[in-house]
């Protein structure tokens, strides 16, 4: 879904916040690396899918996170928002939202729907 053209085009961006995401990225992959050589003795990408998920689960919801797996999990939080970001600007991203902007609409535009208006107190 592009998703990973998309985190390579951004964190090579010259844009401080664009190369701070860059090394929390980096130090990130590292972080997995590590984490699958001390707990499975192999590499990342040799893992079983139950020991890929033994490792995730440590850093998938940083609120949760231990202090231990805090950077570990503020990376993950950022790629799955870079992710998510990626995704949904393509055009699959699109179809997946229903989205159809940029199209005319016939006849006079007809406003927000009611409960647009009554969730932001304005009816």
């Amino acid at each position: 879904a592009e998703a990973p053209d998309f985190i390579h085009e951004w964190v090579r961006a010259p844009y401080p916040a664009n190369q701070a995401d860059q090394k929390r990225i980096r130090e990130g992959l590292v972080w997995l690396e590590s984490q699958a050589q001390s707990r499975f003795e192999t590499e990342f990408s040799n893992l079983e899918d139950s020991q890929m998920v033994a490792i995730c689960d440590d850093i998938a919801w940083l609120p949760e996170a231990k202090p231990e797996f805090r950077a570990a999990a503020q990376f993950f939080d950022r790629v799955r928002t870079l992710t998510l970001g990626g995704f949904y600007t393509t055009q699959m991203g699109r179809n997946d939202l229903g989205w159809v902007g940029n199209v005319p609409i016939a006849g006079e535009y007809p406003g927000p729907p009611p409960e647009a208006l009554a969730h932001l107190g304005l009816t």
